[in-house]
């Protein structure tokens, strides 16, 4: 008796003991709300008094373990909108403020109820901090998109304008009938922008390529090499071209027992260029951590339907020509096809009038892997045929046609980034080669498209580059005065995917250096960006030949019909607002 009395006295002192664990969380509670803590961190600890088990412990007895489940604490209903849960005689105050929603997106104009095809809606997004104050700056990335699933299958890209003040707009025409649902998804926060801005873009050495020598003996030395405009370069091998790179310089480790002049290939390192921006990132963990989530979750929107009514048909506005400015919408998706609000909607890839606008010219186009998807797409649409020549390399390609005394080319500058090892004796700077233009007749048109290869480049180093483009660009419109110039825009790549390293963010800001420096010299800008960001289908590098097909459209609407070429400003870039 003795034994099982003195057992007894242990369980109950255990029971005792488990009592106080079960209701600590809620005595510390208690303490936090006198104490005057927040009430939302108050509801914190009594979620945790009410859904955290205490343990189950294990005493052991001279008649050998006993398992000992305390009583769970009380449970109470559920708490709906106007009520909050009770603890003893201890009622939750009920004048807990709701959560405020960081960004809300409202519909400024037309009238929801009132909303025709042709309209330009005009959406606001405001972005606010958790005590609902408002945003004091602005500098976000955004995306947004106006589109309807059937009936019809149609989408158009909003244009995002930043107001420096935590607020932003959104424009998207409204060009078909039927329903259109908004999708607002932010993709980097002006943290993120400013990280890329200050700290990723400006970096150099972010491209790192392995370098392939011819060695004696027939063999073959590797080694690594980079861009700079900085640095002690002593004992490396330097492949300086001020004329094309100005300050910044190609160069490569010297592999023992080979000369630099050894130098045949190039190959991206992928490798190296992942560590090195582990590197960068290191110390932005947490800012790395939460743009990964931005572009998963699009911002929640009360209502994004809207209704538009108007003909079931297509409707754009009557163009003469093509727009040289600047538009708010470049245009819009209907049944996969694209409706242009940059330029009028007349096909000219129809083969006949094809051929009347490209026979007796020169079509020439300087710069990637995009670029040589309209080359082939061009000679698929005259009918011709695209051989391969033995030995030729893919990066660049020569075709004449006799038959309409059509000349074609694609090339690709160096410094490739890319999968396939590059033999230099293939690709060219596209500076040396407008500048080899002479050909008296001046049927040239021009094609330069420097971007897909170039997130990598530092900043400064895109820019000089760019700026002795222009140069180039402008000696040959001196020669040519008559010559069409477009310079194609980019295209975004990744808009499926989320991290702080954005190709996308380099992507547009090479767009916007390409405009504001190669604008204004008699060349027609060519925006892709919303033809390909609105597209029905996911973004990549190669998009699918329905949407370079739609591209081309808008292409040769600027040379093959009565365009106006821009005027040209001889004034610096640096001199233009």
């Amino acid at each position: 008796m003795a034994f099982f009395s003195a057992t007894r006295r242990r369980v109950r002192c255990v029971q005792v003991f488990m009592v106080i664990l079960a209701v600590a969380p809620f005595l510390c509670a208690v303490t936090a709300y006198m104490a005057g803590l927040d009430q939302h961190a108050f509801l914190s600890s009594l979620a945790v008094f009410r859904s955290t088990p205490a343990p189950t412990v294990v005493v052991q007895s001279e008649a050998g373990p006993i398992k000992i489940r305390p009583t769970s604490p009380p449970q109470h209903p559920t708490a709906s909108a106007n009520q909050h849960p009770t603890a003893g005689n201890l009622k939750v105050p009920d004048t807990v403020p709701a959560k405020v929603s960081p960004i809300t997106v409202s519909l400024l104009s037309p009238r929801k109820d009132s909303i025709k095809v042709g309209d330009m809606i005009h959406y606001r997004i405001t972005c606010r901090h958790q005590n609902g104050s408002l945003l004091s700056s602005g500098g976000g990335v955004w995306y947004a998109f106006l589109s309807s699933k059937s009936n019809p299958k149609a989408s158009t890209a909003g244009r995002v304008v930043d107001h420096k003040n935590g607020s932003y707009s959104i424009y998207a025409y409204a060009g078909w009938a039927g329903t259109g649902t908004l999708t607002v998804t932010r993709a980097l926060d002006n943290d993120a922008v400013d990280y890329m801005n200050n700290t990723i873009w400006p970096a150099e050495g972010r491209g790192v390529w392995k370098g392939i020598f011819q060695a004696p003996k027939g063999n073959t030395a590797s080694s690594t090499c980079r861009l700079t405009r900085t640095g002690n370069l002593t004992g490396m091998c330097l492949y300086p071209r001020p004329n094309a790179l100005g300050k910044t310089v190609f160069y490569c480790e010297k592999p023992e027992g080979v000369e630099c002049d050894k130098l045949v290939s190039t190959k991206s390192d992928d490798r190296q260029m992942r560590r090195t921006l582990v590197i960068l990132n290191r110390e932005k963990a947490a800012l790395v951590a939460r743009t990964k989530t931005h572009l998963k979750v699009p911002i929640v929107l009360e209502n994004p339907v809207v209704n538009i009514s108007g003909p079931p048909s297509a409707s754009t506005p009557v163009i003469q020509g093509c727009h040289t400015e600047q538009q708010i919408s470049d245009g819009y998706w209907l049944e996969n096809k694209w409706y242009s609000l940059i330029c009028e909607n007349k096909d000219w890839t129809e083969k006949s009038t094809l051929t009347s606008c490209l026979r007796n010219k020169q079509l020439l186009m300087y710069g990637d892997s995009t670029s040589r998807q309209w080359f082939h797409h061009t000679i698929d649409l005259l009918g011709e045929k695209f051989a391969p020549v033995p030995g030729e390399f893919g990066f660049h390609c020569f075709r004449h046609y006799d038959d309409i005394d059509l000349s074609i080319l694609i090339s690709f500058p160096k410094q490739l980034v890319g999968s396939r090892a590059v033999r230099l004796e293939g690709v060219f700077y596209e500076h040396d080669l407008i500048d080899a233009l002479n050909d008296t007749r001046c049927n040239y048109i021009l094609v330069v498209s420097p971007w897909a290869h170039f997130s990598f480049w530092s900043r400064d180093s895109y820019t000089e580059r760019t700026l002795l483009l222009r140069e180039a660009l402008l000696r040959f419109r001196r020669r040519c005065p008559d010559a069409p110039i477009v310079v194609k825009g980019p295209h975004p790549r990744e808009r499926v995917r989320s991290t702080v390293f954005s190709v996308d963010f380099m992507t547009r800001g090479i767009g916007e250096i390409n405009r504001r420096v190669l604008g204004d010299i008699g060349a027609w800008y060519l925006p892709t960006w919303d033809i390909n960001n609105a597209a029905p289908i996911g973004n990549g590098i190669h998009m699918p030949s329905f949407v370079v097909h739609e591209e081309l459209k808008v292409f040769f609407s600027y040379v093959c019909g009565n365009s106006k070429m821009p005027p040209l400003d001889n004034r610096s870039p640096k001199n233009r607002k």
